[in-house]
């Protein structure tokens, strides 16, 4: 399998055209799906906000850190999102939550966790 590759979601601007169409401010989750081992990841800017979501089965999900500047690390592992759940993470920056490939790297511990980003403009 592959790495999930996740699209954040732009956040709508502060002022957006009225009316809005039909299903433009929609967003939708995406399951972690047969590449649960290998986990998903997406480019950390420090302005993401991330949602997991536990589905009908419920699960957990593990976010590895990388060494900031004073050397600290610290993942968060077997996080437990349960049925029906969702789990609102904190902001990550860049130092400390980025691997070398600019990406925020999670696992899933069962298919049926979804992921939804938003990347925050201001």
């Amino acid at each position: 399998m592959a790495v999930l590759a996740l699209t954040p979601y732009q956040m709508p601007l502060k002022y957006p055209v009225l009316q809005p169409a039909a299903n433009s401010l929609d967003v939708v989750f995406t399951a972690a799906g047969a590449s649960f081992v290998d986990g998903a990841e997406f480019t950390l800017t420090g302005r993401d906000i991330i949602i997991i979501g536990g589905g009908a089965a419920g699960g957990t999900i593990t976010i590895s850190s990388v060494a900031d500047g004073n050397n600290r690390t610290g993942d968060i592992t077997a996080y437990a999102v349960g049925v029906n759940e969702f789990a609102l993470l904190p902001r990550f920056q860049l130092p400390g939550w980025a691997q070398t490939t600019g990406k925020l790297h999670m696992v899933a511990s069962v298919a049926t966790i979804t992921f939804l980003v938003i990347h925050l403009d201001d």
